[in-house]
């Protein structure tokens, strides 16, 4: 083949060769050719505009007599971080070239071959960035992206060697290529020497060069990274693991042997993963339906429109899957986004692979397999035959010689094709299949439109895919039908990336990430899931996945970088708008867009428009009122991830300053969004107090875990805060955060745990006196809840003393009111109520409470002193107290604090015997936790619903539910006051004959309290243990009146009225049974002559009637 045939075929001009060589048309004439003369030469318009732009690049790449100087900075990219594949080639034994030639003819060889290579890189829309003597370092995706850049830089490395071999030289050259794929920094980046624009700054250039280096001439080799991006689309020999100097771990190599023939492009990108199918049924049983119709003689084509990933080769196999058994014939035709300029690309590769072609045979051989695939009538095949040997490029010596134009060749060789599948079609139905049919080109696509006519009466279905910009004039055909595929619906999303996960639900965060970023769009789930599965951070549990750890946001998946890139490169003059509305968000308002953008309204509103049109952003109302948001949040990912770390930078701090200025009631309703910003413009100290912001905000509208991950996100950025003010920001995140764990699970949970003690290391940093009052607080409510009596006593102390010295009357109130559980479970009622009853005289609603609505310092100082008020016998203070409590809590509407009022404020009553308000309450309280989902007091109310159930003789149904509560109070930390659960819990194990469990479970929990130092639940065991002798019907006599007589004692002595009443109405029941009525009376009678008030409660009544049936019998 001369070099102008060489060149034509380069271009996919090759038909063009005879035309050019009859008119006396040679290389040198060529670029003496006018637009003109090629129409007049019968090349069609298409053909001729890329002749003459080939032309036009070649005097620009023959007059070069060296690199070119780099452009002017106006015209270079902007710098900017982008996925790039790399290729190095180098010319192989040039130093024994050089030795071998004269400097000039060498000069001519080196020309040519990089001119050569240069041809092919633009043929494959790659970019020469260097020319490094007999080496080319060329980029694919930059300038612009491509959503196949690696099988662009393997292809054009293929045909860069097939090229150099070609070249006229004193020996045959050859070059050695590398490729990687990876990120990098690229463009115009502020500061660098202009020259510098293109050097791709990474990891990636430096392993491509080393793998050119590897590579033997006329060898390519490749990285991992380049690897997992090709498919199966090329034949590859393992290389092995090769250590490169300056690259940690050893790189697995591949070496290129040649293209793979894959009958499309869907199973040469996923040769061996089992796609799931979900959500498309409808689809096919449409193309189903089709088919059935076509079966019948009534050709049908359907156009399958849906944008990339959207799942359209899928159902095309799915198709192919559901007809298998059904006599037809499939034919396959894939379009190629290389050979979009070539004529009759796809058709022409289907007719060779339909011959069964094979390297070795000869162009004899291949006419003979050619007119066996025919199957023609002897009559046909001197006119047929030789129309599909041009095409495919066989010599037609064999047949008449044939004398049509250029013009009338192709109208007779679209009639031949256009007639060859009806041809086929007489035995049997058909079922052609044109794969992405929006990289067409203009020969197929007539052959396309004019067989679509021609199938009206013939058992044909033509399914045609395509994206959605592809929009053919025959659609409007009666036997075309249009199927658009949409996205998958949530659900569909979830089904698609469970059944990835070999059908084992991965956690519930991990999937929401997934199904945010996926929009479901079945690729995107697929990638992004198998991003999650090979990151490493979850692990098989059998029958689900978990997490390891924390999960990070899902980085984009490495294998559609390009893909998305390429649709944002594609709007190159408004790409910096979209950047930047990416760093807003994924929705973002023109309001604060066109406060930060640096372009004018009329600019930005065109840019808009332009983002709109193409696609990427949806739009919904207008003017300064519109609100966008990005078609795909992986595109608006792509393009926030290409900007310099210092472009986002000074974006951020711009968005920051005009929501902190002019958007103010928006950071007010979303103050993490200014928090976000703030942290992403590096502007730490005030980004980490803008995070406690949106916590507290967070949690004042109920929404404890998004408050949570504010409080994370702030803690993350403590460690960089100047050392003065660490400490403050710190432990305020910290005590936000343990106020959050206790909404969530509790006060003494394990989460807290952590937050309290990482507070305790640096307590004693913190200077605003309120904070130091807060921490202590909750310091002092998990060792309460945690039952460490020692660790709560001594905070204890120090909020008594930092409280009696300050002049904040608010951190007063807040100390106090913390304090007050403490002295109560230790006997210490007169400092209880002393404390309690200054926060109930001081309080006012719009006091600072510290903790906001997940406490209240007169709702805790109400229950307490209500408890106070039970202990000393004074029943109706005590009800009453609790009544307050809880309408202080209603009157709030604070869902936390109501619990806690209606949990606490339920004992006063189910301990003097009102069991319906205690079970009303206890009622109220768990239908709020469970909607709510605030667990921590939930726990008591189940505790006194069992209290109820014992005090009603419901003994098992007790038992049953203060075993429920114990274990429920155990998993979110709660260890408090559990002799007093165990003494109720005992009494109920008595009453069903389980004496010997009930002892032990006193004794156990008396070792408890005797270990943690809660005093108050000692009595209640004490008296539990009476109870037991008492129904125990082998217990020696007179031990449970012993023992009864102990627990009123000890009662008495820490003036805890009802218990010494209850003890002593046990006692006089007992003697009076035995006929001792006068001792009864005399055990019972003092002790209720030291009661004032609360004579008509249960307990009250009781005592009295029993009293009197003593002095009756006296």
């Amino acid at each position: 083949m001369d070099s102008l045939s060489t060149w034509l075929a380069g271009l996919g001009l090759e038909r063009y060769a005879e035309v050019f060589q009859a008119n006396g048309v040679d290389m040198d004439s060529l670029a003496l050719l006018t637009e003109r003369d090629l129409t007049e030469l019968g090349v069609l318009l298409g053909h001729r505009r890329r002749l003459l732009d080939a032309l036009a690049s070649s005097k620009a790449v023959t007059a070069r007599p060296a690199p070119p100087p780099p452009p002017a900075k106006a015209g270079r990219p902007p710098g900017e971080r982008r996925q790039l594949t790399v290729l190095f080639c180098d010319l192989a034994g040039s130093t024994e070239l050089a030795q071998a030639m004269d400097a000039e003819e060498l000069r001519e060889v080196m020309r040519a071959y990089q001119d050569a290579c240069g041809r092919v890189v633009a043929r494959y829309e790659g970019h020469v960035a260097q020319y490094l003597g007999d080496g080319l370092v060329i980029y694919f995706g930059f300038p612009r992206a491509r959503e196949d850049a690696a099988e662009r830089a393997v292809r054009a490395a293929l045909d860069i060697i097939a090229e150099v071999g070609r070249l006229p030289a004193v020996a045959p050259l050859s070059a050695h290529i590398g490729v990687a794929t990876g990120a990098v920094v690229v463009g115009d980046v502020e500061g660098e020497d202009p020259s510098a624009c293109d050097t791709a700054v990474g990891a990636t250039p430096n392993l491509a060069a080393r793998l050119c280096a590897l590579a033997g001439p006329d060898q390519i080799m490749i990285a991992p990274s380049t690897r997992r991006l090709l498919g199966s689309t090329f034949e590859l020999e393992d290389f092995g693991e090769h250590a490169f100097k300056g690259i940690g771990a050893p790189v697995r190599v591949d070496r290129v042997v040649g293209l793979a023939y894959r009958e499309s492009r869907f199973s040469a990108i996923r040769p061996d993963r089992s796609m799931p199918f979900v959500g498309r049924d409808h689809e096919v049983d449409l193309l189903v339906s089709r088919w059935q119709t076509a079966r019948e003689s009534e050709g049908q084509a359907v156009l399958l429109a849906g944008e990339p990933g959207i799942g359209k080769s899928r159902i095309a196999h799915v198709l192919r899957e559901r007809l298998t058994g059904e006599p037809h014939l499939t034919l396959l035709y894939q379009c190629s986004p290389f050979q979009s300029g070539s004529s009759f690309h796809p058709i022409i590769g289907h007719l060779s692979e339909t011959c069964g072609f094979q390297r070795q045979d000869t162009a004899e051989t291949r006419l003979d397999k050619l007119e066996a695939a025919l199957k023609l009538e002897a009559s046909e095949i001197e006119h047929v035959a030789p129309l599909f040997a041009a095409l495919l490029s066989l010599p037609t010596g064999r047949y008449p010689p044939r004398m049509d134009s250029p013009q009338r060749l192709r109208e007779v060789t679209i009639d031949a094709l256009v007639e060859q599948p009806l041809r086929l079609s007489r035995g049997q139905p058909l079922l052609m299949i044109f794969e992405d049919a929006q990289w067409a080109d203009a020969d197929t696509l007539e052959t396309m439109a004019r067989f679509i006519e021609r199938i009206r009466h013939w058992p044909i279905l033509v399914l045609i895919t395509c994206r959605p910009e592809f929009t053919p004039a025959w659609t409007a055909h009666g036997n075309v039908t249009l199927l658009h595929l949409n996205r998958l619906a949530r659900r569909q999303a979830a089904q698609f990336a469970e059944e990835l996960t070999a059908v084992k639900p991965i956690p519930h965060d991990v999937l929401e990430q997934i199904l945010e970023r996926a929009d479901g769009v079945p690729l995107f789930v697929e990638e992004l899931t198998q991003t999650v599965l090979e990151a490493g951070f979850l692990r098989d549990a059998g029958d689900h996945w978990e997490t390891k750890g924390p999960v990070a946001p899902l980085a984009i998946p490495f294998t559609l970088h390009d893909s998305l890139m390429a649709r944002l490169d594609h709007l190159a003059p408004v790409k910096a708008v979209a950047q930047i509305g990416a760093c807003i968000g994924r929705e973002f308002d023109h309001a604060l867009l066109a406060a930060i953008a640096p372009v004018d309204a009329e600019r930005l509103a065109e840019a808009l428009l332009s983002l709109e049109a193409s696609g990427l952003i949806f739009r919904r109302g207008s003017g300064d009122d519109a609100f966008y948001r990005f078609k795909h949040a992986l595109v608006g990912d792509v393009a926030y991830d290409s900007l310099l770390k210092s472009q986002r930078v000074r974006i951020h701090a711009r968005i920051a300053r005009a929501l902190a200025e002019d958007f103010g009631e928006r950071a007010k309703a979303s103050p993490e969004l200014l928090a976000h910003h703030l942290t992403c413009a590096g502007m730490i100290d005030r980004a980490v107090q803008q995070w406690n912001v949106a916590a507290r905000t967070a949690i004042a509208r109920n929404r404890h875990q998004e408050a949570l991950v504010h409080v994370d996100s702030g803690l993350a950025l403590v460690g960089q805060v100047g050392s003065t003010r660490r400490a403050d920001c710190e432990v305020a995140l910290l005590v936000t955060g343990a106020a959050c764990h206790w909404a969530l699970k509790g006060y003494a949970c394990p989460e807290v745990a952590t937050l309290w003690a990482r507070a305790e290391m640096v307590l004693e940093g913190v200077t605003q006196e309120r904070l130091l009052v807060l921490a202590l607080v909750g310091i002092n409510n998990f060792a309460y809840a945690a039952a460490d009596s020692r660790k709560s006593l001594a905070t204890t102390e120090r909020l008594i003393e930092l409280a009696s010295r300050t002049g904040d009357t608010d951190s007063k109130i807040v100390a106090y009111a913390a304090v007050g559980p403490i002295l109560y479970q230790q006997a210490q009622f007169a400092r209880c109520v002393a404390l309690l009853q200054y926060v109930n005289d001081t309080y006012e609603v719009a006091r600072y409470t510290g903790y906001g609505r997940l406490n209240d310092a007169k709702v805790t100082a109400c229950c307490w002193l209500s408890y106070c008020q039970l202990s000393a016998g004074r029943f109706d203070e005590a009800r009453r107290l609790a009544r307050m409590a809880i309408d202080h809590a209603d009157a709030l509407a604070h869902p936390f604090v109501l619990s806690q009022a209606l949990s606490v404020a339920a004992r006063p009553f189910v301990e003097v015997g009102d069991i319906g308000v205690a079970r009303e309450l206890c009622r109220r309280c768990i239908d709020l936790c469970d909607t709510q989902r605030l667990p921590f007091w939930k726990g008591w109310a189940m505790v006194y619903e069992g209290v109820a159930a014992a005090r009603e003789g419901q003994y098992a149904s007790a038992q049953a539910r203060l075993d429920e509560a114990i274990a429920h109070l155990a998993s979110n930390g709660g260890h408090n006051d559990l002799g007093y659960v165990h003494a109720w819990r005992a009494q109920a194990l008595a009453h069903l004959g389980r004496y010997d469990e009930a002892r032990r479970s006193i004794a156990a929990a008396r070792a408890d309290c005797l270990g943690t130092g809660q005093q108050t639940g000692l009595v209640d065991l004490a008296y539990a243990e009476g109870v037991v002798e008492s129904v125990d019907p082998r217990a020696a006599p007179g031990t449970a009146i012993e023992r009864l007589r102990t627990a009123a004692g000890e009662a008495r002595s820490q003036n805890l009225r009802l218990l010494e009443l209850r003890a002593s109405v046990a006692i006089a029941a007992m003697l009076r049974a035995e006929g001792r009525r006068d001792e009864a009376r005399a055990c019972l009678e003092p002790v209720i002559e030291g009661f004032t008030e609360g004579h008509d409660c249960a307990q009250m009544i009781e005592a009295r009637h029993l009293l009197a049936t003593c002095a009756l019998g006296a």
